[in-house]
């Protein structure tokens, strides 16, 4: 579980999700391979071939979690499941602080590879060639993160074999994306090469980024911009021409955290919360919008806690619940219906999905009395 003192959790985790203690042992898992060592740091040599998919409905562990880190961030590159950790190191503060660790591991099982040591909280994103890692903040030590110039950075690791390079410097990439051959990150983007240095993108207060031919799509919420509204309905969905232009609204009133938003051919789609309340965290929508403009539609109301959205086939599936504590992926058909629930977990952490399966990871079970873990932090496939 998380660890974070009272002081960073304000100073330097905004957005932070309160703490609860771990609940009861969910049902077990149908296990596959599992490590006896999840602290490798050879990367592997070459990139494997597409390998086959299992049958819809195979769940199966692909790795458990050996150190004490938290499970964060996750994507799919190269036949491979890409996870970052949480982990508080010790700086010459001193203090300990929020830092990141890069792990993969084959989508098929096997054993965790650790890539990288980062000098803050990160996140990611990939194309057929690379994983793009970015770094909010250096918090290595804490009298130069102080400072008022931006310590972040993006680095680029090839897949397979490779040394990581940094693409840029001196920026702070809180909320990060990857489309075509460019970056976007907090009102800025680049090329993805690195070959020109980041540069105004008129993109404000982003929640989360989604992309088609001609344009950007994005989400904000309560602190941007707008006056806030005592009701949590803060929540805005915006269009903007990837060549430049002014934003337009598409939707307003949605709960105040918008992060989880996608894009078909006619539509955006939004998976949005507010927090406060079990009431207000409970009455989570999604939603959709047409892209040129239009009425909001909702598409399933009184969700719990939706925090992230992908599209597959006719579905839009969603993660719903506090990382590590109960939670679940559930679908709904992208016109509307019966949400459907696709997969439960007792301590569900983060989730990403390829065209075949979600991947999500566990930090397993637990007996509060006396403490005692009774299963591993595990990564899992679930073919869809």
């Amino acid at each position: 579980m998380k660890i974070r003192s009272a002081v960073l959790a304000v100073a330097l985790l905004s957005c932070a999700e309160p703490a609860k203690p771990p609940p009861g042992p969910p049902p077990p898992l149908e296990t596959g391979p599992h490590p006896a060592d999840a602290t490798d740091t050879k990367p592997p040599t070459s990139l494997p071939g597409a390998s086959p998919v299992p049958a819809p409905g195979t769940r199966t562990v692909l790795a458990e979690k050996t150190v004490d880190d938290s499970w964060d961030k996750m994507l799919v590159a190269g036949e491979r499941l890409y996870a970052l950790t949480d982990v508080n190191k010790w700086t010459t503060g001193p203090m300990y602080v929020p830092a990141a660790r890069l792990w993969s591991v084959p989508i098929t099982g096997g054993a965790l590879t650790r890539h990288l040591e980062l000098e803050g909280l990160a996140s990611l994103a990939a194309d057929d060639a690379a994983v793009y890692v970015a770094v909010t903040r250096d918090l290595s030590t804490m009298s130069t993160s102080r400072a008022k110039a931006p310590t972040g950075r993006v680095l680029r690791l090839p897949l397979g074999d490779g040394a990581p390079t940094d693409v840029a410097t001196g920026i702070t990439p809180n909320v990060f994306a990857l489309d075509g051959d460019t970056l976007w990150f907090d009102g800025f983007r680049m090329p993805k090469d690195g070959s020109k240095p980041p540069a105004a993108s008129g993109v404000k207060g982003a929640l989360a980024f989604a992309f088609d031919e001609g344009y950007v799509y994005f989400s904000s919420g309560k602190g941007s911009g707008e006056p806030a509204k005592p009701d949590g309905k803060n929540g805005r969905v915006l269009r903007m021409p990837k060549k430049g232009g002014a934003p337009i609204v598409l939707a307003r009133g949605l709960p105040d955290d918008p992060s989880g938003l996608a894009v078909d051919a006619t539509h955006v789609y939004v998976a949005a919360v507010a927090w406060g309340s079990p009431a207000v965290e409970n009455a989570g929508v999604v939603a959709r919008i047409p892209k040129q403009g239009g009425d909001l539609e909702i598409l399933a109301k009184d969700q719990v806690l939706p925090r992230a959205a992908w599209l597959s086939g006719d579905h839009v599936y969603v993660r719903s619940g506090r990382p590590g504590l109960p939670g679940a992926i559930v679908r709904v058909a992208k016109t509307g219906g019966a949400v459907e629930s696709v997969l439960t977990e007792g301590t569900l952490v983060y989730a990403t999905m390829d065209s075949t399966s979600l991947y999500f990871s566990s930090d397993g079970t637990f007996r509060k009395e006396p403490f005692e873990r009774l299963s591993p932090a595990v990564l899992v496939r679930f073919v869809k």
